[in-house]
Order: structure tokens, then C-alpha cells, then sequence
């Protein structure tokens, strides 16, 4: 699972992705009910707060609270490390087929490249 330090904040890649919308519907019935209390954004303080779920499991009541702007920003970082494994990837098997293809070759070293600029800018670990 993919890890990364933003404003100082671990956050992991949501897991169970199949579930996402199963479990935003829990969670909105649960607010409703008053068992799940809205809370602030954690990163900047906005009471305009959406909830971030990192495990869709039966963990349902584990939620990190985050204005619409930072929780957009970290699915995009996550997005963004995803396409450039997936970009990595591509390559790598189009260079193996044409070794002498240097546009493969040029996409993958660039790739490895913003990947090392995650790892550095975001702190990304992966296990």
C-alpha cells in the first residue's frame, strides 16, 4: 500500500476500492443518525469538511475529515503516482519488444524521474 506525508499528515492509499460507494452511503446515514460527527478539515481548519476513508472495511468509523480542496489534492497525488507506475510499466515492455526504441527509452527514465520526485516531495513509501 502506497503511504504519503502531506502538510505532516500520513495519509495511505484507500484499499478496497470496490466498496467506496458502499461505505460513503454508511457514512452519510451515520451522520444523519448523529453517531458520526462532522469535524473540521484537518489539515487547514475548514468546517466544510468532507470525509476521506483510507480502508473500506469494517473499519467504516475510521475517517479523516478534509475540506473539498486537500482531499482533492491527495487523491491526486495518489492518481498521480498510480500513472506514472502504470507509464513505467508500459514503457519498460515496449522498450524490451525494440530495444533501440528511444522514445520508450526517454518515457521510462523520465517516469522513474517524477516517481523520485514523489518519493522525495511526498515521502512515498510502498509496501
Amino acid at each position: 500500500m502506497d503511504k504519503i506525508i502531506y502538510k505532516g499528515i500520513l495519509f495511505k492509499k484507500p484499499n478496497d476500492v470496490d466498496n467506496i460507494a458502499h461505505f460513503h452511503g454508511i457514512t452519510q446515514k451515520e451522520i444523519r443518525k448523529g453517531k458520526i460527527k462532522r469535524e473540521p478539515c484537518g489539515i487547514c481548519g475548514e468546517l466544510n469538511s468532507w470525509g476521506h476513508h483510507e480502508y473500506y472495511s469494517d473499519t467504516k468509523y475510521k475517517i479523516r475529515w478534509l475540506c473539498p480542496k486537500h482531499h482533492s489534492i491527495i487523491h491526486t497525488i495518489f492518481r498521480k503516482i498510480d500513472n506514472t507506475k502504470n507509464c513505467i510499466e508500459v514503457y519498460s515492455k515496449m522498450l524490451k519488444e525494440n530495444p533501440k526504441d528511444d522514445y520508450a527509452e526517454m518515457s521510462v527514465r523520465e517516469a522513474k524521474h517524477q516517481l523520485e520526485y514523489y518519493k522525495n516531495a511526498y515521502h512515498l513509501t510502498e509496501e
